[in-house]
C-alpha cells in the first residue's frame, strides 16, 4: 500500500504518514487503531513483540506503552471501560488517586 492510500484510509496527511514511518512524530493508539484498521492488521501486528523487540516501543519511557505493561495494569483498564456512568468513572478515578496520595506517591500533576 501507498503512503498515500494509508494517508487517505486512516484520514491524516501524506506528510504524517512520512513523519510517523521516519519517527519524527509519536503515533497515539487512537492513531494506531485507525492505521491498523486502515492495513487490515491489529495493532498489536504494527507493535511487534514486546517482550523481545523493545526498539519497537519504547515501554522504558514514561508513557502509555509502559504504563501497560504493569502488572494488573490491562485488567484494570478493561473493567474501568465496562463502566458505563462518567460519573461513576471519575469517582473511581477519584479513589485510586486518594490512595497514591495516601501513601505519597502521587506523581506531579
Amino acid at each position: 500500500m501507498s503512503q498515500d492510500e494509508l494517508a487517505r484510509r486512516a484520514s491524516v496527511t501524506f506528510q504524517q504518514v512520512q513523519k510517523y514511518e521516519r519517527g519524527t512524530n509519536r503515533v497515539s493508539i487512537s492513531r494506531a487503531v485507525q492505521i491498523a484498521r486502515a492495513l487490515n492488521c491489529r495493532v498489536a501486528d504494527l507493535l511487534g513483540d514486546l517482550e523481545t523487540d523493545r526498539e519497537a516501543v519504547d515501554i522504558t519511557a514514561d508513557g502509555p506503552a509502559r504504563l501497560l505493561m504493569l502488572d494488573g495494569a490491562r485488567p484494570l483498564l478493561t473493567a474501568f471501560s465496562q463502566i458505563d456512568s462518567p460519573q461513576l468513572r471519575r469517582r473511581v478515578l477519584s479513589l485510586v488517586k486518594a490512595m497514591v496520595d495516601d501513601r505519597g506517591e502521587a506523581p506531579p500533576a
